[in-house]
């Protein structure tokens, strides 16, 4: 029985609410994805359209397409046939249309004028779907940013707010926030994953992408490596989908960053399935920490390289978690030890070691320094000392 028809049914009467009533908390809301919907076909098509038009654009001999081009090749790590495949654009100028053009109900100024849909210059990234274009996403030059109040990112009205999901039926995915980071991502992977982009680190995902993550066996959440993305991993994440991992980028905030730094994406994808995926033991502990703090990189501006280990150490059976006896040690639910933390971590000579990929002298492999340590380290000393 509810409060009240028990009193009424012992013969007692409320009049106003109890303090134990009126001091409860609010019951949780279970959360439920986002549900999408997909443009009008009178927008895709002038979607379409403008997709076209965009490509060809960023191909032609001009001097803002061969930038264009070049910056997308040469800071973004991205291969020509990459930029073809998920047919990246160049919008040369600015233009307006009107709402007609795309379908869309007037968005009205305060004089009763509709606005005009501003398509700005800059790179276009569509998200395309069996043949479709749901969004397109524009992302304007630096130059063109005059105040704080300029967004970077520009999403032409109407579009479909849906993930970005690349290669969606892998069983392992990596969640990132940037559309151009989930395809570095997929194009480095080459097959061994798929990707997730989200947009921003406080977007959760929408139906289809929980779909995705729901089959998978292994989710690699390499949100930014900032306050928000750190928050967003780990309070919300693994709260969500059990099979979640926090596998922050190392050597730059995102995986943009990591290729300019010079580590190879690949290693670093393939380190993380090794730390989290089958056989990785019982890594339920770190569920209840909370976030790592966010790396502060030592001269991330000059952009520094970092280079491997490549010191020889004879082979040996690695020691996994699941080897491990539990510890009920306080200490480890107030931080989440890394390899860092532990003198079996040898890392390797580079301008900035504490992030740099090393070795581990227990495990007799390499790791990455942002891994979770061997749990025996917390309960004895580490073999060797």
């Amino acid at each position: 029985m509810g409060f009240r028809d028990a009193c009424q049914y012992v013969g007692r009467e409320v009049t106003s609410p109890t303090p134990s009533l009126s001091g409860r908390k609010a019951a949780r809301t279970i959360w439920e994805p986002r549900v999408t919907t997909a443009p009008t076909d009178l927008w895709q098509e002038r979607a379409r359209r403008l997709v076209e038009e965009s490509e060809n654009w960023l191909f032609h001999p001009s001097i803002f397409g061969q930038k264009m081009l070049g910056w997308l090749k040469e800071r973004r790590g991205l291969s020509e046939e990459t930029i073809k495949k998920y047919r990246l654009g160049l919008i040369p100028i600015n233009r307006w249309e009107g709402h007609e053009q795309w379908g869309l109900e007037p968005d009205l100024k305060e004089d009763g004028t509709p606005k005009k849909i501003w398509l700005p210059r800059g790179l276009t990234i569509p998200l395309c779907l069996d043949g479709n274009i749901l969004r397109i996403r524009i992302r304007r030059p630096k130059m063109d940013l005059k105040s704080g109040d300029d967004r970077r990112y520009q999403t032409i009205r109407g579009a479909d707010s849906r993930a970005m999901l690349l290669e969606p039926h892998r069983d392992i995915q990596v969640v990132v926030e940037s559309d151009l980071d989930a395809i570095l991502v997929v194009q480095e992977a080459q097959g061994l994953v798929g990707a997730v982009s989200l947009g921003t680190a406080g977007k959760t995902p929408d139906k289809e992408a929980v779909a995705v993550f729901r089959r998978s066996r292994l989710i690699l959440v390499s949100l930014d490596s900032d306050d928000a993305g750190a928050k967003a991993a780990w309070r919300w994440w693994l709260n969500h989908f059990p099979q979640a991992r926090r596998w922050p980028p190392v050597g730059g905030k995102d995986p943009g960053d990591m290729l300019l730094a010079g580590m190879n994406l690949r290693t670093w994808i393939e380190a993380g399935i090794d730390e989290y995926g089958e056989g990785s033991g019982d890594l339920a502990h770190v569920q209840a920490m909370e976030a790592e703090p966010p790396l502060h990189l030592a001269g991330a501006e000059e952009e520094p390289v970092f280079e491997e280990n490549h010191e020889t150490v004879p082979p040996s059976t690695p020691v996994t978690l699941s080897a491990v006896p539990a510890t009920t040690s306080p200490d480890l639910l107030e931080s989440t030890f890394t390899c860092f933390s532990c003198s079996h971590f040898r890392p390797a000579v580079s301008p900035n070691p504490t992030q740099a990929f090393g070795r581990c002298e227990k495990r007799r492999r390499g790791r990455f320094g942002v891994a979770t340590a061997c749990r025996v380290m917390a309960v004895a000393p580490p073999c060797g000392d």
